[in-house]
């Protein structure tokens, strides 16, 4: 595992390390953001808030249980990355930091964000086919207005998929565990922004910057979660605006019910507290 364990620890003892690691890091990133935007900033930011319904704390638990259950699913895929590496099969270094340099890490951080955000755009596109929408990514669908507690809730099945990105990067990449680890940390704040439910700048701002117009925003992704078939980036716009599946975030309907395009179904009424329709 890393340098500083001599012996390294058997498996179950890293397993161990490794979900409360994770459960540390989704407790403080995550729910920092609930509580400084939801909860303590929420009275003074309401102009900026995407859906203007109060948040239900039934909704935050329910995503806070199935993140719990992802943890565990990513956890068990951190073993085999462990056992994998003690085996030699994988690229992955355990290196002392000083034999890295900031230039060579950044650059490493940076591909495996792009490696990522298009993993991610191909496993989620493919997540919202019909045949697999049901089994793999209805869990997290259930969050039609997403709090940040939502950035790892998901069924077990998406759990497993969304972990082949970490497995594949160790594999096929050589990266040092350091690097790796500033990746997952990027990865889960940009994740958390997108499920924020909070906007501070306009759409049209976002859609005419020459820049910030690549790039995912929460008011991109939660129109995502309304509208299902559309913004499947997770960093970036970038696959979304090649491939035609972005569209403009539009207002939030209150009266109209969300529907799976894909199948012209609506959605199940499991996805919905039909109070708020």
């Amino acid at each position: 595992m890393l340098q500083f364990f001599d012996p390294p620890p058997p498996l179950w003892q890293a397993g161990l390390f490794i979900y409360g690691f994770l459960v540390l890091r989704y407790v403080v990133l995550a729910g920092g953001a609930f509580l400084l935007f939801c909860k303590w900033l929420a009275p003074k930011i309401h102009s900026v808030k995407l859906d203007p319904r109060p948040l239900k704390n039934e909704d935050a638990w329910r995503e806070i249980r199935w993140s719990m259950l992802t943890l565990i699913v990513f956890s068990l895929n951190g073993v085999f990355i462990v056992a994998a590496t003690r085996a030699g099969w994988t690229q992955l270094s355990t290196a002392p930091l000083s034999e890295l340099s900031l230039l060579s890490s950044l650059i490493a951080v940076l591909g495996l964000l792009l490696f990522h955000d298009l993993y991610f755009y191909v496993i989620h596109r493919s997540m919202h086919h019909p045949l697999l929408y049901q089994r793999f990514h209805e869990v997290h669908h259930r969050s039609l207005s997403p709090t940040p507690w939502a950035a790892f809730s998901f069924h077990p099945l998406e759990a497993v998929v969304e972990s082949g990105v970490v497995t594949l990067m160790v594999f096929l990449f050589p990266i040092h565990v350091s690097e790796l680890v500033a990746f997952q940390v990027i990865s889960l704040l940009m994740n958390i922004y997108g499920h924020l439910g909070y906007d501070f700048a306009t759409r049209e701002y976002h859609e005419s910057h020459r820049i910030l117009r690549w790039f995912n925003t929460t008011r991109s992704h939660q129109h995502h979660h309304r509208r299902f078939n559309t913004n499947y980036g997770l960093y970036t716009l970038l696959w979304d605006r090649i491939l035609g599946t972005y569209q403009t975030p539009t207002e939030i309907r209150l009266n109209r019910e969300p529907r799976h395009p894909e199948s012209g179904t609506s959605i199940p009424g499991t996805l919905l507290d039909r109070s708020l329709f």
